[in-house]
């Protein structure tokens, strides 16, 4: 990476090494261009409005990769069945649920890539169970600029199999056997059936067999075997 200083007319295509600030008083004071912006045709007029005539800027070398293109790379490498990515801004990227189920961390892998210079990953922990859209991990190259080497390195740890994803909940069938003969005459309300019916519903499970049983070893015995 080198940084050179140019006309800001000959600046397009070009990145900027510094925030460009504007302040209108009473309604705007804050970077109107951030660090690392790729300056477009349509900016120019704005850059010379603000003084900026001439600007310092960022030139990518060989083996060089801006932020938001090595995150990206990083997080496709993350991303495993289950997960989709949004971003990039400003090198960071999240990955949310496609679908309900159970978040996988392949723990080792993420303690390899997380050892590795210029970039983080935070996920939430392995075996969370996730409803769609809900956010599981976030991946941020750390300098405006990264080596192309760090990031392979990523996608060569992640080249057998992804360490993030989210399984779908397998399908079992269930069934209780509730004893006690307070419950099994009637004589007080059984608690725990709908709870249990409850769970499986939210899982997605077929709704579970109930059977109740006096305290009688021989009849707890055979609504076991049902």
């Amino acid at each position: 990476m080198k940084v050179s200083y140019l006309d800001t007319k000959d600046a397009v295509g070009k990145m900027l090494s510094h925030d460009i600030t504007k302040i209108e008083k009473g309604t705007f004071k804050g970077p109107l261009f951030k660090k690392g912006h790729i300056i477009k045709e349509e900016d120019v007029e704005t850059l010379l409005d603000l003084g900026k005539n001439r600007i310092y800027l960022i030139e990518l070398e060989p083996g060089d990769l801006h932020e938001n293109e090595a995150g990206l790379r990083v997080a496709r490498a993350l991303q495993g069945p289950g997960l989709e990515i949004s971003g990039p801004a400003e090198g960071k990227l999240e990955l949310s649920a496609t679908r309900r189920g159970l978040f996988k961390v392949d723990v080792e892998l993420l303690t390899q890539i997380n050892s590795l210079p210029d970039l983080s990953v935070a996920t939430l922990h392995t075996n969370i169970p996730l409803e769609i859209g809900e956010k599981v991990a976030g991946t941020r190259v750390i300098p405006l600029v990264v080596r192309e080497e760090t990031v392979q390195q990523v996608e060569q740890i992640c080249a057998a199999k992804p360490p993030l994803s989210v399984q779908p909940y397998l399908q079992y069938k269930m069934g209780g056997v509730i004893t006690g003969r307070e419950v099994f005459e009637g004589r007080i309300k059984d608690g725990f059936a709908p709870v249990l019916k409850s769970k499986a519903s939210f899982y997605d499970q077929e709704e579970p067999e109930i059977l109740y049983a006096p305290d009688d070893v021989d009849i707890i015995a055979e609504n076991i075997k049902k």
